[in-house]
């Protein structure tokens, strides 16, 4: 198990093989894994402290048919990306395919994932945007492969604290997991999620022995809580029931599991056809993220749980984060009724406010504030041609763009309408091909930033 909770490797060691020189890269990669695991403190077990994925399996001449999936699987669940900065790796498809499998991640818009090892000098080449803000070692215009051995293996081991000091960091700021009490079969598949929960390194609340009486204690825990897991069935007590209801008010996300086996009561029922009203369009609870799980034996719980407890690792909620629609001055009404659709599905939306601007200084300053200002952009592209659009992005996204899709609307007669080649972390094209507006064209791209279908 890896070290960051949540992921499966720690890091992942992205480079190109013709940099392998006598083994150069399994050196550097094992001296990096050593080093790191000595000096981690509060780990898991003593045999493995950190998991690095480091890609033998292309030394050993295997086809893409057999290792393409593996290394897909293995660099969109690793916590860390290690690029070997070279001109083989700027110039290698399959180093900047791994670069584009590691930022399918949701954890990317949260920070800066990246630690750049300078291992020969690139040059003129350019380099990713991603790796421009990320920390290089060595420092300056240093390369590892211009070290004398000795030299090389004192950076290494340099370098293995930094990388030690961004995983203690990711792993210090994972919130808690709060497991609710448990009555009859439930009881048995808390306890399997405690054990698995702490074997990968995340926090559970309450103690193990705690007593559910005290409500403020309760609600406490829960607004810590990124994900909050109760469990149904066999008769919860009164305290169970309330901790379930508070959850929807307080924790980040609620997971409903009901065992294979455990029954429902009455007064459980009950608890559960309120909690469905609230849920329903116009309730108080309308747009909370929730998953219900129902007959499943344990070992199928966990599995879910673990998919949920490393999404909401990095999920923000709904008001932290705003769609911006960037558009151009002519396509402004379409903008606003994008806004409307997102409106309805619970998402916070704005547009440039051009119909306001007393003149085009205003209106520039305005699209630049929708543009650098969102955590999201969708850009609206209709009756406008695109290139004050074009222009606009590319001053003012600088080298790293906010947009996660492209939205096409009506009309799409014009082939000249390609979308523009941004660098996302999803490459998707949502197409409205009716004239009536409809929200589920938008789920694809809101279910990206986390939003969830009500239930």
């Amino acid at each position: 198990m890896a070290y960051v909770p949540g992921f499966e490797f720690d890091l992942f060691l992205s480079y190109a093989s013709g940099d392998n020189d006598q083994g150069a890269v399994e050196e550097f990669a094992g001296v990096l894994q050593k080093h790191i695991s000595d000096n981690l403190v509060n780990c898991f077990s003593p045999q493995e402290k950190v998991r690095i994925y480091f890609d033998r399996e292309r030394l050993a001449s295997q086809t893409a048919v057999n290792w393409e999936d593996h290394l897909k699987a293995a660099a969109s669940s690793s916590a860390l990306f290690v690029p070997l900065l070279s001109p083989n790796y700027l110039s290698s498809p399959y180093c900047n395919r791994e670069l584009g499998w590691f930022t399918t991640q949701s954890h990317i818009d949260q920070g800066y994932p990246f630690s750049v090892a300078g291992w020969r000098s690139v040059g003129q080449n350019p380099v990713p945007p991603e790796f421009k803000k990320a920390e290089r070692h060595p420092a300056g215009e240093s390369w590892f492969s211009s070290m004398r051995p000795a030299e090389r293996m004192k950076s290494t081991r340099e370098f293995a604290l930094k990388l030690r000091d961004a995983m203690v960091k990711m792993r210090a700021s994972v919130s808690a997991v709060f497991l609710g009490p448990a009555a009859g079969r439930a009881v048995a598949t808390r306890s399997r999620l405690r054990d698995e929960l702490e074997k990968y390194g995340f926090r559970v609340v309450p103690d193990a022995d705690y007593v559910y009486r005290d409500a403020e204690d309760v609600r406490s825990y829960l607004k810590g809580a990124l994900l909050a897991i109760h469990f149904l069935g066999d008769g919860l007590d009164l305290e169970g029931l309330a901790a379930i209801k508070e959850s929807f008010v307080s924790a980040g996300k609620t997971v409903l599991v009901q065992p294979k086996d455990a029954t429902l009561l009455d007064e459980e029922a009950e608890t559960l056809r309120e909690i469905d009203s609230r849920l329903a369009p116009g309730g108080d609870f309308t747009g909370i993220p929730h998953t219900r799980l129902q007959g499943d034996n344990d070992s199928e719980v966990w599995e879910t749980v673990k998919r949920e407890v490393r999404a909401a690792r990095f999920r923000k909620e709904k008001s932290a984060y705003t769609v911006g629609i960037a558009c151009e001055a002519r396509d402004l009404a379409g903008a606003k009724t994008l806004a409307g659709l997102i409106h309805q599905l619970g998402v916070a939306a704005k547009y440039p406010a051009f119909d306001i601007a007393p003149n085009i200084e205003a209106k520039l300053k305005a699209l630049r504030e929708t543009i650098t200002q969102s955590q999201a952009l969708l850009c609206y592209w209709a009756t406008a041609d695109g290139r004050g659009l074009r222009k606009r992005l590319k001053l003012d996204a600088r080298s790293r763009y906010n947009a996660k899709a492209w939205y096409l609307a009506p009309p799409l007669d014009m082939p000249q309408k390609e979308p523009l080649r941004l660098r996302q972390s999803s490459e998707m094209v949502l197409e409205q091909r009716t004239a009536e507006a409809d929200p589920a064209i938008l789920e694809p791209f809101l279910l990206e930033l986390g939003w969830e279908r009500q239930k």
